[in-house]
């Protein structure tokens, strides 16, 4: 979950970012916020490969298929806790190639 929280978060910008999180519950909003550095150069992965790649890379995990799971995961946990429009504002700003892993 952390990875592809951090993985999203990196892709928004800042404003964006803390809208996202006012909407996740206190536990996942601390995940979200861990090692988060606003002015920090951010990984902006453009493709669904380089995406995958990154999460499975941060979250240690075997690869990009345990990579979309985590990311499917987390995409159920966002429309759980997150209203549809700010969901749809998030969608809004990610590249078109990686908003089906979040739309699914």
């Amino acid at each position: 979950m952390r990875a592809v929280l951090h993985a999203l978060r990196d892709r928004l910008s800042v404003e964006e970012g803390a809208q996202l999180a006012a909407q996740l519950p206190t536990l996942i909003r601390g995940i979200y916020y861990e090692r988060w550095k606003p002015g920090a150069v951010r990984h902006l992965a453009h493709d669904v490969d380089t995406f995958l790649e990154h999460v499975a890379q941060e979250g240690r995990m075997a690869g990009e298929t345990e990579a979309s799971h985590a990311v499917a995961a987390v995409a159920r946990l966002l429309r759980c806790h997150v209203s549809k429009g700010e969901l749809d504002d998030v969608l809004a700003i990610l590249p078109a190639k990686l908003r089906p892993l979040f739309e699914a």
